[in-house]
């Protein structure tokens, strides 16, 4: 089955599923910010951090060798779920022992209680585990989706009821563990896992050989991104903390829905091409420029619109975002492109190669962290960028070692699209005179820059990234299997 064909629904239920709970997501983040205080938002920001570097050790890679695998026993399964949750089950006690020197280490008494409640999403995510590995095994993204929305309308309705009753930080804490809650239940009773009460060390370990590399790039990846707000949240103020945490949240909510969607789709797919270089080169190329373009749109439109973005969702007490909104536009670029390249690389069955980059990257990452966390946030923005752009090109280059695809190609797609959306910048942002009144000025900004965006890309760049997303949504519109005539 071609890509087009098998992807086609996958691609529609996987952007329902990201695109609909980060906008409920996102919708229920804008009542909260609007309710409570930055520095309330920057201090669940540290303990959210905390619980993230942890994930890794729990799942130890094992979700990901189990997707990867054409085929798994109810043994595989069945041992993967029990060592999960027996690691979740130590991480979650470590973590009630060391809330309170986390706490002390901070100066924030507040910390100790909220970090201990948290914890207990770890149980509840590798609860869920095996649930997961089924549906992307199955591609079926249809359930997923309404799991996902599920729980997302479910704990934002609660965080936001907590949060006018006057339970401060503890709505977000409530938020963040209901959604734990309810989509581990909703997994449990539409996906029924055949899980027994086997446990045998031999295959947990024969998944980890495939694993053990994904857990270590994950953790180095986590470790470090979270670094970021571990320090900040330390050297400077939660405060602080929350406006930066806050722009990198506005550029996540679609880079990282677009990222996921194509992630999560195309990976399992990418898998079942493993062995046809010729065949995945060509998918990755076709996926490459539709990634991109539509990477580079969205984060054109934010950075010439972030000081009206940030007024009109979060109000005059967050405008202290919208400088740092247009400097995590540059981290944003090259994320997508990145996670994409390091999902074929998995596909191929060469897990090693993402922990070799991992541990290059992390290591120029710690280092430009260290030289700028002293200069101010927007330089740690900045190095960051440097970071993004560098493990851009170091995975492009993984990629040719293991495909064949060279790092000129890829390197000239990716040009083609962020040099156009950089020219449209360019002109809009010294060019365009001030327009009165906010949302008027919201949406000359808006029309403007994608009008011009398209102008460069369509007609100057000559970028084939339009007719490739029209035809793939003829064919998904008309059921048409790729390659057929009408």
């Amino acid at each position: 089955m071609s890509l087009r064909t098998e992807g086609r629904s996958s691609v529609f239920w996987a952007s329902i599923d990201k695109f609909g709970a980060q906008f409920f997501q996102f919708a229920f983040s804008v009542v909260l910010a609007r309710i409570l205080t930055p520095e309330e938002f920057g201090l669940v920001g540290i303990l959210m951090a905390v619980i993230a570097i942890l994930r890794p050790f729990m799942e130890g890679g094992l979700d990901a060798a189990l997707i990867q695998r054409k085929r798994v026993s109810v043994r595989d399964l069945s041992s993967v779920f029990w060592a999960n949750l027996l690691f979740s089950l130590l991480l979650t006690g470590l973590l009630w022992l060391l809330a309170p020197w986390l706490s002390s280490w901070y100066g924030d008494a507040r910390l100790t209680d909220p970090l201990r409640v948290l914890s207990l999403m770890l149980v509840g995510e590798a609860l869920a585990l095996i649930q997961y590995v089924c549906l992307y095994r199955q591609l079926a993204f249809k359930k997923l989706a309404l799991v996902t929305g599920s729980s997302v309308l479910i704990s934002g309705a609660l965080g936001v009821y907590l949060a006018l009753l006057g339970f401060s930080y503890w709505s977000l804490v409530g938020r963040q563990l209901a959604y734990s809650a309810v989509s581990t239940g909703l997994l449990w009773v539409l996906i029924r896992a055949d899980i027994r009460l086997q446990l045998s060390p031999a295959r947990v370990l024969h998944h980890l050989k495939f694993g053990y590399t994904l857990m270590l790039s994950g953790l180095l990846n986590k470790g470090v991104v979270q670094l970021y707000p571990l320090l900040i949240g330390k050297l400077y103020s939660p405060a602080q903390l929350a406006y930066y945490s806050r722009a990198h949240a506005t550029k996540d909510i679609p880079i990282v829905s677009i990222g996921a969607i194509f992630s999560r789709v195309f990976f399992p797919i990418f898998s079942k091409m493993q062995d046809d270089a010729g065949r995945l080169q060509g998918a990755l190329l076709e996926v490459g420029h539709i990634l991109h373009f539509s990477v580079v749109w969205i984060l054109l439109l934010l950075a010439l619109a972030a000081e009206e973005i940030v007024l009109l969702l979060f109000t005059e007490k967050w405008i202290a975002v919208a400088p740092y909104l247009q400097l995590v536009v540059l981290v944003g670029l090259f994320l997508p492109g990145y996670s994409l390249n390091g999902y074929v690389l998995v596909a191929r069955g060469q897990p090693q190669r993402m922990l070799q980059q991992e541990l290059i990257n992390k290591g120029l990452a710690v280092s430009l962290l260290a030289a700028t966390v002293w200069l101010g946030i927007g330089a740690i923005i900045l190095g960051h960028a440097l970071v993004s752009l560098f493990s851009f090109v170091l995975s492009a280059w993984y990629v040719q070692q293991s495909l064949g695809l060279s790092l000129g190609r890829q390197l000239g797609l990716f040009l083609r699209y962020s040099l156009s959306g950089g020219a449209c910048w360019g002109l809009l942002a010294y060019l365009l005179p001030p327009v009165e009144g906010l949302w008027a000025a919201f949406g000359a900004k808006l029309v403007l820059g994608s009008g011009l965006y398209l102008f460069i890309v369509t007609f100057i760049a000559r970028a084939p990234a339009l007719p490739l997303l029209w035809t793939h949504l003829a064919q998904f519109l008309t059921k048409q299997p790729a390659g057929s005539r009408p």
